[in-house]
């Protein structure tokens, strides 16, 4: 009778056991995912693009943008694996009169995106890798800690016609730089982080010294911005010469 009761509490502490297991995420569950439905922000970085809409399929998505400016909120949309055939993401005119770029993109859950036009749309041909294009970028949205702020720069930048686009460097001015990104090429991006508060940042070729844009900025701690080198160096209109924008993404 003895080792009878001692084998059913044996049997008894197992199960239990093993339901705790269970319950806890040990059988591969997924460990606490949040499984939510991907979201992305909308901006156009265009100098000469006009006002420029992002479309998921056949559907606007941005509304009109101006030239520098970004959706109001992140937006929220339906998950398609691969095999739901994803989603086609297309830049178009705001008025829908002409399609500049598609791009068949599968976007995951649990993710952030920024989708930023960029590029010329009077560029000279020959010149197509200058021409007005899109580019999906997966974003962290969590704050930076304490008094810092992180920035995401983005080199849409160009020459004018008949001079190759180089890459580019952002950083504090100066030989010996606080922060600085590492060679940055056309139509990609780094992340930094950087102290907050005031200060100064200049847009430098990478393999020379010329200065192609300088800013000043008041950073807010805690915060995340999508640095924009936009713009097209000697531009006839003032507003289309290079410069670099410092546009707030929303955090977590």
């Amino acid at each position: 009778m003895r080792t009878l009761l001692i084998r059913k509490v044996a049997i008894a502490f197992l199960l239990a056991t093993t339901l705790l297991i269970v319950g806890c995420g040990g059988s591969g569950g997924g460990g606490g995912a949040s499984n939510k439905n991907p979201e992305i922000l909308f901006i156009n970085g265009s100098a000469d693009g006009g006002d420029l809409a992002f479309f998921l399929d056949d559907t606007n998505f941005s509304g009109p943008l101006k030239y520098l400016g970004r959706s109001a909120a992140f937006r929220r949309f339906e998950y398609r694996s691969e095999a739901d055939n994803g989603w086609d993401l297309s830049l178009r005119q705001a008025d829908n009169s002409a399609v500049f770029e598609n791009l068949f993109k599968i976007f995951d859950r649990d993710k952030s995106y920024l989708g930023v036009a960029f590029g010329m749309k009077k560029f000279v041909v020959g010149e197509e890798e200058k021409r007005l294009t899109e580019s999906i970028i997966e974003v962290d949205r969590a704050r930076p800690t304490g008094n810092l702020a992180k920035l995401i720069v983005f080199h849409g930048f160009n020459r004018g016609a008949g001079d190759d686009t180089p890459s580019v460097i952002f950083q504090s001015p100066g030989d010996n730089p606080q922060f600085s990104t590492g060679n940055i090429r056309y139509g990609l991006t780094q992340t930094i982080t950087v102290d907050s508060g005031r200060s100064d940042w200049v847009v430098k070729r990478a393999d020379g010294e010329a200065i192609y844009a300088t800013v000043s900025v008041d950073l807010q701690p805690s915060s995340i911005y999508l640095v924009m080198i936009g713009g097209v160096e000697g531009a006839a209109a003032a507003g289309e010469r290079p410069r670099a924008t410092f546009i707030n993404i929303p955090t977590d």
